[in-house]
């Protein structure tokens, strides 16, 4: 056989083999369970190998706004204490590169929860000349001083900034965490239903022009 034929045949067995093992992912369909101001919140199961069920949250807006606007309020970490609520401090530690970047965050919470720190690395990439996307991971950073507080792992959120034209901007947010909340979920849904909502509000009220 044609050495350029055999690497062609299993170059397609390779891929067709990585197709067939790849881990199943179960994705649940979304269901509303906030509305407020043109602001929608929902939530779904969603089914992983490694970390079995967990939830997902999205909060989705359609507001009168520029994309320059979101960004340039997202991608600032300082910006953050006028919109999140409960936040202590919120800084850049470093970048990495022009469209990424490492922060800092502190949040003071109120009974029965601990006050909680987080690291997070974020990343800016364009999916096409109208849509941004701001992929957000929980991060390591090195040399930071231990604070006391407790440190948020396995968390993951998505910013989608999405040019309507017209000076409108459709805004979503989706957040996963995979590590189990600490309180029953009769605790701590609708505590973290009402946080994204309020949060949602100051920021369309922020980038509303």
């Amino acid at each position: 056989m044609d050495p350029r034929m055999l690497w062609n045949a299993n170059r397609l067995i390779a891929l067709a083999l990585a197709f067939l093992l790849q881990p199943v992912v179960s994705f649940a369909a979304w269901k509303e369970v906030g509305n407020q101001d043109g602001i929608h919140i929902y939530e779904r199961w969603i089914e992983l190998p490694d970390y079995g069920r967990i939830r997902e949250r999205k909060g989705e807006m359609l507001l009168k706004s520029t994309p320059a606007l979101a960004l340039m309020t997202l991608r600032d970490p300082a910006r953050n204490r006028s919109w999140m609520d409960q936040v202590q401090q919120c800084y850049v530690l470093g970048k990495p590169q022009q469209d990424s970047w490492y922060a800092y965050t502190s949040f003071s919470l109120p009974w029965p929860f601990e006050n909680r720190e987080m690291v997070t690395l974020s990343r800016l990439k364009y999916v096409d000349d109208r849509t941004a996307i701001i992929e957000i991971n929980s991060a390591r950073y090195p040399g930071l001083p231990s604070t006391g507080f407790k440190r948020v792992e396995g968390y993951n959120a998505v910013w989608r900034i999405e040019d309507k034209g017209n000076n409108q901007v459709l805004l979503s947010l989706t957040t996963r965490s995979y590590v189990p909340s600490e309180f029953p979920r009769i605790v701590h849904d609708p505590v973290i239903r009402n946080v994204l909502l309020r949060n949602l509000l100051r920021l369309k009220l922020i980038l509303s022009i």
